[in-house]
């Protein structure tokens, strides 16, 4: 049976090649390069799986689809390779291995997988979000796990954390989720978040994802301008904000950027403010501007509108279709202000897979990932509430006040899987930070992402606790995706070792390849875009404000025409990839023209926006990334601003600093640019849209080769001379 499925899913593929013989019959060989080609591998081996890899989640999903499927998978690679083969299969499976909890079951897995956009997953399912989340702290679950921690919460000002239980999570969320509903808050509506990565924060979404609404949040950091951009656009019922934030020690008020957000949306938004921590003193409402006020409430009075629950009653969680909006994510903004990507229960299923089967995340186990909200990483270390797990949070500069902070709560924490980003982990390294000496005993995992990790650097995260705990490495999973499918597309897998640079293997049920500028499949160890070929449950449902769905096609199917990928839409994630002789992916940074700096993702739009409308002497502009090193060898990105000035203004020193001061105060300190220089012209298309990509090739001394689309191509001559100038104190190997 394996081998008829295979390969009569090899023979329906794009650019499909010739079979070999796997344990389970036939499977394409790009799927199985680890099997064949990794007996001499290029990069050198960190971890091995010890005997949690034997028993883990992983292993024993492989035994129970073998056991259903009537098979024998013996490898990760022939699970990957079923997993696209019968993709409708894999997802039904995931749905019983993680006990979905539902009130209507599905009729149907997926309808056609090669529809993209537009397959219909779990059609006629009804589902709550949250549900599956508050599973462990409900009335009916055993007492052990609603007695069990379910948030661990640290933050710059407090010597002790705070904690939850399931069931105080759960009775908090009960409350607030009343609350809503006395407010009026019904399916269908949006609530929003502006609020630090505490607990707090994950009772707003469940409590609003609880009744039937949809969740989208911003770092308090954000200026007001990246607020209203982002808020503006999606309306929202309710906004639940933090009235002042702390970083570095330092309480800065949220009074002007909460006086500009309500400019910015009706008044009927309710705005509804608490402290940052419990303890500091209450939102000081006569500090707002009276439209602002109008909007406004206290947190604490807000909950006196909750009516009395029954006592020990469950939650009533509104039914919800599975493409039903849950969340709404935002893209980075690089044309124009950010996209609004709506998602779905689709999220749940990913994230199900990716931290239950790809992590090994269980009961017993103590989640951290260093993220604010504006992030999808904390959309997804929240989910792991869905296994039981504890989630350890954190608010504030993880260097502060002593470069080892973030470690030294791990430790307290006892955490035992921790995600970061690769650049933190350099800046650590820079800083000094002896991670193998580090007290870290529980640690078993380490996760990156948002910018590509060296070998180096893989190697200096392997070692953290390795000399107060008597292990020899800890795994070292590096991830990458994006908020786009809110997960992964590449990730660690407990059941493989983990090579230095290499992203450990494709995820489940992800038909990923590597496709040149032809649409022409590449073999492994070429680079080129990172594809996917067929549809997946956590696409984006769509974005707001694109009724004929146009602006969605273009950001990720517009690249190729139908003739160059068999007649079928493909998936172009816009990173520069490669598979790996062992099975894994390596990225090698992004291939279109979103910044990246320090690891974090931003867009230009939102520096365009702020020298529109703060610095009056830029009457245009263009900014691009550029790859530089860190004294380390890391890879990293950093900003380069051109500008077009009004005729007799001079970019001097003054100029500049305003410039900067405006991109650090109404955008955020990641978008201030590196290098600011002034040009004569920016490159358009004919149809009014900046060539970015093209100003960076020519400082990077790449050929341009779409000049026929540029309507002014003598622009870049000015990029090409100043292309020494410009060029990188140093270049990442």
């Amino acid at each position: 049976m394996w081998g008829r499925m295979l390969a009569a899913h090899a023979q329906s593929r794009v650019l499909a090649g010739p079979l070999v013989r796997g344990r389970c019959g036939l499977i394409p060989p790009e799927l199985v390069g680890a099997r064949r080609l990794c007996t001499t591998p290029a990069r050198p081996v960190l971890w091995e799986p010890d005997e949690r890899g034997s028993s883990s989640q992983m292993r024993a999903f492989m035994d129970y689809v073998s056991a259903r499927e009537g098979g024998a998978l013996a490898s990760y690679a022939e699970l990957h390779a079923w997993s696209v083969a019968d993709v409708g299969r894999f997802w039904g499976h995931l749905w019983a291995f993680c006990d979905v909890r539902h009130s209507v079951p599905f009729s149907a897995v997926v309808d056609d997988a090669r529809k993209m956009p537009g397959a219909r997953w779990f059609d006629g399912a009804r589902l709550n979000f949250a549900e599956n989340l508050l599973r462990h702290g409900a009335p009916d679950a055993p007492a052990e796990r609603r007695a069990s921690l379910a948030f661990i919460a640290h933050d710059e000002l407090s010597n002790a954390p705070r904690e939850w239980t399931h069931a105080q999570l759960y009775e908090d969320v009960s409350r607030l989720a009343r609350a809503l509903r006395a407010a009026g808050v019904r399916p269908g509506d949006r609530v929003a978040g502006v609020l630090p990565n505490q607990p707090e924060a994950a009772i707003a979404m469940l409590a609003s994802v609880a009744v039937g609404a949809s969740w989208a949040s911003c770092s308090p950091d954000f200026g007001a301008g990246a607020l209203i951009d982002r808020l503006g656009q999606v309306a929202p019922r309710v906004v639940f904000s933090c009235s002042e934030a702390v970083y570095r020690g330092k309480r800065l008020t949220m009074a002007a950027k909460l006086d500009a957000l309500a400019e910015s949306l009706g008044e009927s938004t309710q705005l509804v403010l608490s402290p940052y921590l419990p303890h500091m003193p209450p939102p000081d409402l006569a500090a707002l501007s009276p439209r602002a006020r109008r909007m406004s409430s206290t947190l604490e009075a807000f909950l006196r509108r909750a009516p009395l629950a029954d006592v020990g009653g469950a939650i009533d969680f509104a039914p919800r279709a599975f493409d039903d909006e849950v969340y709404v994510m935002f893209s980075s903004g690089t044309t124009g202000r950010p996209k609004c990507m709506a998602q779905g229960c689709g999220v749940l299923l990913t994230h199900l897979k990716e931290l239950a089967l790809h992590t090994d995340l269980r009961a017993s186990d103590r989640l951290f990932y260093f993220s604010t909200l504006s992030w999808m990483m904390w959309n997804w270390a929240t989910s792991a509430l869905a296994t039981g797990a504890a989630v350890v949070t954190y608010d504030g500069d993880p260097a502060f006040p002593t470069a080892d902070r973030l470690w030294r709560m791990a430790a307290d924490a006892r955490v035992s899987v921790l995600g970061t980003s690769a650049r933190f982990l350099a800046a650590q390294q820079a800083a000094g930070v002896d991670l193998a000496a580090q007290p870290l005993p529980a640690l078993r995992a380490i996760l990156t992402t948002g910018s590509p990790a060296n070998d180096a650097l893989f190697e200096y995260a392997a070692r953290a606790g390795t000399r107060t705990s008597g292990r020899r490495a800890v795994q070292v999973a590096s991830i990458a995706g994006g908020t786009d499918l809110n997960g992964c597309f590449a990730l660690g897998c407990p059941t493989l070792p983990v090579r230095a640079g290499e992203l450990q293997c494709v995820g489940l049920g992800l038909d990923v390849a590597i496709f040149d500028e032809s649409a022409v499949e590449l073999p492994v160890g070429a680079r080129g875009e990172l594809v996917c070929r067929q549809a997946f449950p956590s696409m984006p449902l769509g974005f707001l404000a694109d009724a004929d769905g146009t602006r969605y096609l273009d950001a990720y199917f517009a690249h190729w025409p139908a003739e160059q990928t068999g007649g079928r839409r493909v998936w172009r994630h816009g990173d520069f990839a490669e598979r790996t002789p062992a099975g894994g992916l390596v990225i090698h940074g992004r291939s279109d023209a979103t910044l990246n700096p320090g690891g974090v993702r931003i867009g230009t739009a939102d520096i365009y926006n702020v020298l529109d409308e703060h610095v009056p002497a830029v009457v245009d502009s263009v900014v691009v990334g550029q790859d530089v090193a860190l004294p380390n060898g890391t890879a990293d990105v950093r900003v380069l601003l051109f500008v077009r000035l009004r005729p007799g203004a001079t970019l001097d020193a003054a100029l500049e600093a305003q410039i900067r001061n405006a991109i650090k105060a109404h955008a955020s300190p990641r978008h201030v640019p590196a290098l600011v220089r002034q040009c004569d012209e920016v490159p358009y298309t004919a149809n009014g849209k900046k060539v970015e990509i093209a100003v960076k090739r020519t400082i990077d001394g790449q050929p341009v080769t779409n000049l026929g689309a540029i309507a002014n191509p003598a622009s870049l001559q000015a990029f090409e001379r100043m292309r020494a100038e410009l060029a990188p104190p140093s270049a990442p190997r």
